[in-house]
């Protein structure tokens, strides 16, 4: 029976063999067409109308839901802002909870590629701290599923529904997510990002026990990408109120408010009026000055002359990486090459050789594969300097950045071209390592790129200076502020500071 199901099979395969290249192109006519109406400038003007009406359905759909959805944010909102100030803020006084003192950390992320909930677990598990992470499945496969960072780390894996709330509006609560952090035996609630921060404050506010919240971006002033105008844009009205809200909630009801850089510590004190100082701990990645040499050298791969200075970003690629006006820049700056390498370079490259080709600059533009995280710093020796550039006008998340590709050119020893953004240039300035240009200006930043190719001194001198900036910029450094911060905790809760307060439901 078996036999005559195979060979049936092999007769039909060879009945569709010569129909075989009709269904292909029948099976290409989507992406074919979707890559038309992205890229035509015939289909320019009718662009938005098209995403309205393809993203149409799926609103209608989620429109009841909303009805549903906002309610119950707000009732958990008026809870909050009703408790006790110190509810969110108490500490478990020594012998109410069982050692080791167990962290929560509650995260919406692949894990595999979130480098800061990594730093911030290890640190603390290698200081005596057992961290437990609830995190929604990223993959439906198993394997992609097996993460080990070390020992006195445990992850919780949920299902993927646990995470869905953050696709619709406000995207800040889950029911199911809420309940799967009420189930540990949580000594302290640690919230990865706004989006999980409510889900802590509420569970550390039930239980009795202290939530820290920890800002790797800015939220409410962040960028939201329509599919409509295809550019990012400022969030809108009623998403921003949603952020600002649960800032606001954090700022005066947890316990400590971390972030990564001082410029937003600042301004979220500021325009929140916190009772208490936010916390930096910046996300500096181990770096050491790398003694291997670059598997890939760049001049004798890609043929360029001597003569030719090679400006390497080394990245994610996209819309807000602003490397549009870069390229642009490579026609008023004969003496410069440059080279993108980065994931998802394929997805862009097209657009990028296209405005190469329009300026003349096609020649003097590369755009590579990435290399592996373990050779990030070492390839990035084969250039003359790393460049970096970011979209600048659209909020003061993008404008606060500071990436871990300036902390990666500094590793490999190589001199920075950087966007002229607070936090990056009190680096660059600080330890004198590098130019900053315009982000928006090709002129501005062409002029930097002649003023590091015509002046072989200046690169030099910023090489020099790279070592003092190593010696500062060290990752043991940072996270032992977070194990600091921590330590003080535990010391309030052995002398019975914040005991834990009645606490509603």
């Amino acid at each position: 029976m078996a036999f005559a199901t195979v060979k049936n099979w092999m007769k039909a395969q060879a009945w569709l063999r010569p129909a075989m290249p009709f269904f292909k192109a029948v099976y290409r006519v989507p992406f074919r067409l979707k890559t038309f109406v992205k890229e035509s400038p015939l289909m320019a003007p009718m662009r938005p109308l098209l995403a309205f009406l393809y993203f149409l359905p799926g609103n209608l759909w989620a429109l009841p839901f909303f009805f549903v959805r906002v309610p119950v944010f707000l009732w958990h909102l008026r809870c909050l802002k009703r408790a006790d100030p110190a509810a969110c803020r108490s500490l478990s006084v020594a012998g109410q909870r069982p050692a080791p003192r167990r962290i929560v950390m509650l995260v919406i992320n692949d894990l595999r590629v979130d480098p800061r909930v990594q730093r911030e677990a290890k640190a603390l598990a290698q200081n005596g701290f057992v961290v437990t992470i609830l995190c929604p499945a990223w993959s439906w496969r198993a394997e992609d599923l097996q993460v080990h960072w070390g020992p006195n780390i445990h992850f919780r894996i949920l299902p993927p529904s646990a995470g869905r709330f953050i696709c619709h509006y406000p995207h800040l609560y889950g029911r199911a997510f809420l309940e799967a952090a009420l189930a540990e035996d949580a000594w302290v609630y640690h919230a990865h990002d706004l989006d999980t921060a409510l889900i802590a404050l509420l569970a550390a506010t039930r239980k009795g026990v202290a939530c820290v919240c920890d800002f790797h971006e800015w939220y409410s002033q962040n960028v939201t990408f329509s599919p409509i105008f295809q550019r990012y844009r400022p969030h809108g009205w009623a998403k921003r109120r949603a952020y600002q809200a649960v800032e606001r909630l954090a700022l005066h009801k947890a316990t400590e408010v971390i972030t990564v850089c001082d410029s937003i510590a600042q301004d979220l004190a500021r325009v929140y009026q916190s009772p208490r100082p936010v916390h930096v701990i910046r996300n500096i990645p181990e770096i050491e000055a790398s003694q291997v040499p670059p598997a890939v050298r760049l001049r004798e791969e890609l043929h360029i002359q001597d003569g030719l200075k090679i400006f390497l970003y080394q990245g994610g690629v996209g819309p807000a990486r602003n490397l549009e006006p870069i390229i642009k820049a490579l026609a008023l700056a004969p003496a410069a090459v440059l080279v993108i390498r980065g994931p998802g370079f394929e997805n862009f490259q097209a657009g990028y050789e296209r405005l190469a080709k329009k300026h003349g600059v096609r020649d003097r533009l590369y755009c590579l594969s990435p290399v592996p995280s373990a050779r990030v710093v070492a390839e990035a020796k084969a250039a003359d300097a790393g460049i970096w550039s970011l979209l600048a006008n659209v909020g003061l998340n993008f404008k606060y950045s500071l990436p871990n590709k300036v902390f990666e050119y500094i590793a490999a020893g190589i001199p920075l071209l950087v966007a002229d953004l607070p936090e990056v240039r009190r680096i660059v300035a600080r330890y004198e390592i590098g130019l900053c240009f315009d982000p928006t200006d090709p002129g501005s930043i062409a002029e930097a790129m002649n003023q590091f190719a015509s002046q072989p001194d200046l690169g030099e001198k910023f090489r020099r200076n790279i070592p003092n900036a190593l010696r500062d910029l060290r990752a043991d450094q940072e996270w032992n502020k977070l194990v600091s911060l921590y330590r003080q905790l535990e010391s309030d809760a052995g002398n019975g500071k914040g005991a834990p307060p009645e606490c509603a439901a």
